[in-house]
């Protein structure tokens, strides 16, 4: 997630559960930053109300117009 897509629904934000987690391993830099924010905020966003609209917009925008290659690169997966 990124943070025009936490801004574009934020009438969908709740109160979470505080997390003891402190590192996602597959997160971009920028999506690390949000997670952040967001455990230290206490905020979590009911997901499922995103539109298809908007998920099928966004991952066509910004996934599709990529290789597979910087796909993985971009998520710190390897090609072994």
């Amino acid at each position: 997630m990124d943070k025009a897509t936490l801004s574009t629904f934020s009438e969908f934000w709740v109160t979470g559960t505080p997390l003891s987690v402190q590192r996602l391993p597959h997160l971009t830099d920028e999506e690390h930053d949000l997670f952040i924010y967001l455990m230290k905020e206490n905020i979590r966003l009911e997901q499922e109300r995103i539109s298809y609209v908007y998920a099928i917009r966004y991952i066509r925008e910004r996934y599709l117009s990529l290789n597979c290659e910087d796909v993985l690169l971009n998520h710190n997966f390897t090609l072994e």
